[in-house]
């Protein structure tokens, strides 16, 4: 990350995050290759929203907001935003497999 701030970079950050109307799931993770699901509630208008954001020192660089799991073909679509707001970037992420699919580093 020095290297990224010594060539004049802006430091992004990107993460995901599922917000729904059921809250059930028992842990704020999962094991490897297990991802839990939601219950289904009583309600008949249950909503499921998957949330991937980039965030810099000033605030928030670019969202996506998508009703489907978010995948490398979503994933994709936030790097042209982040890339619209000027200059060059570092893009920091956790290790989920899109941000390493041959989808996603053809745009890195």
């Amino acid at each position: 990350m020095a290297g990224a701030v010594a060539e004049g970079r802006r430091i992004v950050f990107c993460d995901e995050a599922i917000y729904t109307t059921c809250t059930t799931q028992k842990a704020e993770w999962s094991p490897k290759r297990f991802h839990y699901g939601v219950k289904k509630c009583s309600s008949k208008h249950q909503w499921v929203y998957q949330v991937i954001a980039g965030f810099a020192e000033l605030g928030l660089e670019a969202s996506v907001v998508s009703l489907k799991p978010i995948n490398s073909r979503i994933f994709c679509e936030i790097l042209p935003k982040i890339e619209a707001n000027g200059g060059t970037f570092a893009l920091f992420g956790d290790n989920v497999s899109y941000h390493k699919s041959k989808e996603s580093e053809r745009l890195y």
